[in-house]
Formats: C-alpha cells, sequence, structure tokens
C-alpha cells in the first residue's frame, strides 16, 4: 500500500487529472468521450482521497497535518469534490473550475520551491510600499482622469446623448483605464483620441498630461517594483550563496591546517630517520 503514495505515482496521477481536463475543454472530444473522461477524472478524485487517506495512516494525524504540503493537498481535494455532482450550467461551470486547482498540486514537485517561495515573501514584503505607491499614483490618475474626460459627451445620429470616453465613465472604470495605460502598450492610441476633440493648447497639456502619466506610473514606478522584487529575489539567494562561500572556506582552512600537521609529522619522522642513518654510519666507522 505504501507503493500507492510514492511521489512519482502521485505525480503521475496528477498529470493524468490535468491531461483529462485539458480533453474535455474541447467540445468534440467530449461529446465522444464524456464517460470516459469522467469515469477518470473521479478515479483521480478517489485516488487523492485514498493518499490522504493512507499517509494519516502510516504517518499519524498529527504527522499529516504537520506538513504544510500534506494541508495545501488536502485543501484542495476538499475544494474540489463538489465537482462530482451536477447541477445547474452556472454552478457546472463553476465546480469544473474548482478541478482546476488540483494541478496546483504540481508545485510541491517543483525543483527548490521551498527556496522561491522564502523569497518570494521577502520580495513581496519589502515591495508593499512600491504597491501602495502605485495604488495611490492610480488612484490620482484615475480619478483625475474620469473628472476631465468621463463627463464629456456628444450627440449620435440619433439624437441620443452619449460619452465620448466610456473608460472613464465612472472612477473604477478610469483606474483601470489608467492602469492600462501604465503598461505603455498602445497608450499614444488613447492620448491621441482624446487628443483629437481638442483644439489649440488643451490638446498639447492632453498629451502632457499622458505623457506623464506614462513616464512616471508606466516606467519610474513599475520599473522600481520589478527592481525591489528582483533585488529581493537575488539578495536572498546572494545571502546562500556567501554561506556556501563560508562554508567552503572553513571547509579549506581546516584543510589546510590538517595538512600542515601531517607535514609537521613527516618532518619529524624525516629528521628522526635522519638522525639513525647518522648513529649507524658513526657506528660503522
Amino acid at each position: 500500500m505504501r507503493g500507492l503514495i510514492n511521489e512519482r505515482v502521485i505525480l503521475t496521477v496528477i498529470l493524468l487529472n490535468a491531461f483529462v481536463l485539458f480533453l474535455e475543454a474541447f467540445a468534440p472530444l467530449r461529446m465522444a468521450m464524456g464517460p470516459l473522461l469522467l469515469m477518470v477524472d473521479s478515479a483521480c478524485v478517489v485516488y487523492f482521497i485514498l493518499e490522504a487517506a493512507l499517509k494519516m495512516r502510516y504517518q499519524s494525524v498529527h504527522g499529516y497535518f504537520s506538513d504544510a504540503w500534506n494541508v495545501f493537498d488536502l485543501g484542495i481535494v476538499l475544494l474540489s469534490l463538489p465537482s462530482l455532482m451536477s447541477g445547474a450550467p452556472a454552478l457546472f461551470t463553476l465546480l469544473r473550475l474548482l478541478r482546476l486547482l488540483r494541478f496546483l498540486r504540481l508545485m510541491r514537485f517543483i525543483p527548490n520551491i521551498e527556496r522561491l517561495m522564502i523569497g518570494g515573501k521577502r520580495a513581496l514584503r519589502a515591495s508593499v510600499g512600491i504597491f501602495m505607491l502605485v495604488f495611490c499614483y492610480l488612484f490620482i490618475f484615475g480619478l483625475s482622469a474620469h473628472y476631465m474626460f468621463g463627463y464629456q459627451t456628444t450627440v449620435d445620429a440619433s439624437g441620443a446623448v452619449v460619452h465620448l470616453y466610456p473608460e472613464f465613465g465612472d472612477p473604477l472604470l478610469s483606474m483601470y483605464t489608467m492602469f492600462k495605460i501604465f503598461t505603455i502598450e498602445g497608450w499614444y492610441e488613447m492620448s491621441d483620441n482624446i487628443a483629437a476633440h481638442s483644439t489649440g493648447i488643451t490638446a498639447h497639456l492632453i498629451r502632457l498630461y499622458f505623457i506623464i502619466a506614462v513616464s512616471f506610473g508606466g516606467i519610474v514606478i513599475l520599473s522600481l517594483l520589478n527592481a525591489v522584487f528582483v533585488d529581493e529575489m537575488s539578495h536572498d539567494i546572494a545571502a546562500r550563496t556567501e554561506d556556501e562561500v563560508e562554508e567552503i572556506s572553513e571547509e579549506v582552512e581546516e584543510i589546510d591546517a590538517r595538512l600542515e600537521r601531517i607535514s609537521n609529522r613527516m618532518m619529524a619522522k624525516l629528521d628522526e630517520i635522519s638522525e639513525r642513518l647518522d648513529r649507524l654510519e658513526e657506528k660503522r666507522e
């Protein structure tokens, strides 16, 4: 029974389950092989439950729950259990999405995942201030863009009043639009479109507004966020490298000390042999 909870077996079942979910996304395959795919998916869920039960048996309940990965795996399995039930289309879609959580179990098989997670936590803690700065900057520019452009209207061919820039129709939409602009992708299209409906100094001021927004939000602040995050990740790696170098240096020093002691003993032995040879020579004479 222990063979059923071998890491390779667990990984194989997870990959099989992910492959089944992938095949189910194709309508022709789902219609042709629906019952078979459902049966394999259900068998995978049964295996995951059996895996948890066997681990509790061999590791004890306390030992099982003392491992964070076991708790993580069990939580994912329990969340995906309702997917075995049928229901309304909307509920069925939600349950199918929950089944995808099982694929997250592959995280435990990623090499050095513990180190990556520790480095990620350090980077997130160091980036909290930058995230707050991004939010404040986004809030200011999103709200200001809403007041400047969200209330501008025009009359269409039917005589109805429509907003010129629905992307800034409310503060949340405006913040979302400004966030897209911060990514720098196609930002000039929005500024050119708004400036085209203005004339003179107003058009130039609109362009200047978006230049400032992109320069500081899209280039300076987001680049700073990336720099802080990467620096913290690399700092963790550099710290481990320094520790390893220090350990190697200590080992080299210990080896040097051993070699020096061996050299001293060998010299003492050579001196002793030389003295004996001298005494033998004296006796022969």
